[in-house]
């Protein structure tokens, strides 16, 4: 199986910050392997990248190898067996379909530079997955440790006293007007981090909805999709989204991708999408106090840190969420919930 051409993407996202839209794209339509361009799916442009027809070619090999021929293989014992051992690994490996519900992203600095109705028809408001903010300041750290605290965006009083301190903060996410008045969710992580350890929530995931064990069973309907802070990006504005950043450098990283979460199966109940890196090209470290806006459905995850150090992570939640776990989110007593979101006390490692 040939390998992810990583240096490729890199190319074709470097080319798009350094040159004019319009000469990229007359370029690209012929140029080989990048037929296509951004936003495009991860199956169109995986089929550039991959010689063999099927990606899991090289895991099916190195089975049989295992099982016929390495004396020494833990796997040796299931010789005889290897059509069913491998029909039964092949109905979990689902990749494939699921890249037809991945799209690769511009980068937002580059969205700017469509600004037409033939690309919009195209591609709707799914073009971007990340975007850059600016810079925050943080303020002095004294171990505040808040997750998906509820506050009216706007009112600083409807922020408990300790946290006032990061209104700052707040202010400074281009959060869209019509959000002023709502709630809106703040978290705060003030800690030491032990070196090769992460803050945050290590592995690629995207913040899908923790769903709890009766919903499961009885699923969502369609004009009942849960939410955690979706998020759409507009030239002119985010709508939606998360906002967040880190005092310490390359401990969050994001990719250019935006992944459906509406498809069965394409991430598991927590948003773990692991399977799906090697087709969503680099990821982009973050600057220490580098605020970013991203969807719900934008793959992320926290990085180890090289050293020991004091970290401090900040991050706004805007009002478009359906649920809330009072075991794991922290609660304020200034702020009432509205009616759309549902409360559960559901334990999900039970």
């Amino acid at each position: 199986m040939a390998e992810w051409q990583t240096t490729s993407f890199l190319e074709h996202v470097i080319q798009y910050r350094q040159r004019p839209i319009g000469k990229l794209y007359l370029e690209r339509r012929t140029e080989a392997p990048l037929n296509h361009l951004l936003p495009t799916l991860a199956s169109d442009y995986s089929n550039q990248c991959y010689q063999e027809p099927h990606v899991f070619t090289s895991i099916a090999l190195t089975l049989l190898v295992g099982i016929i021929s390495d004396k020494n293989s833990s796997i040796k014992t299931l010789r005889g067996f290897e059509n069913s051992v491998l029909k039964e690994i092949c109905s979990y490996l689902k990749i494939p379909n699921y890249l037809e519900h991945v799209k690769l992203t511009l980068p937002g600095e580059c969205a700017g530079s469509f600004r037409n109705e033939v690309f919009y028809q195209r591609e709707g408001t799914d073009y971007v997955s990340f975007a850059y903010c600016g810079f925050v300041n943080f303020p002095p750290p004294e171990d505040r440790n808040v997750n998906m605290m509820p506050f009216i965006l706007g009112n600083e009083s409807s922020l408990p006293e300790y946290l006032r301190c990061y209104n700052h903060c707040i202010k400074q996410c281009p959060i869209d007007s019509t959000e002023i008045g709502k709630v809106c969710y703040l978290t705060v992580n003030e800690s030491m981090v032990k070196s090769q350890t992460t803050q945050r929530r290590k592995g690629l995931h995207i913040e899908e909805l923790d769903l709890f064990p009766s919903e499961i069973s009885t699923g969502f309907t369609p004009g009942n999709i849960p939410y955690w802070g979706e998020g759409v990006f507009t030239p002119d504005k985010f709508e939606g989204g998360l906002y967040f950043a880190s005092n310490v450098s390359a401990t969050n990283m994001v990719y250019n991708a935006l992944i459906d979460k509406n498809v069965p199966g394409i991430t598991d109940k927590h948003g773990n999408c692991e399977h799906l890196r090697k087709f969503l090209g680099p990821g982009t470290k973050l600057e220490a106090g580098q605020l970013v806006w991203i969807t719900d459905r934008t793959p992320h995850e926290a990085r180890e840190q090289q050293e020991d150090k004091y970290c401090q992570f900040f991050q706004v939640v805007t009002s478009r969420v359906t649920h809330w776990n009072d075991q794991y989110y922290t609660p304020n007593p200034l702020v009432p919930f509205p009616e759309n979101v549902t409360i559960s006390d559901e334990n999900k490692l039970s």
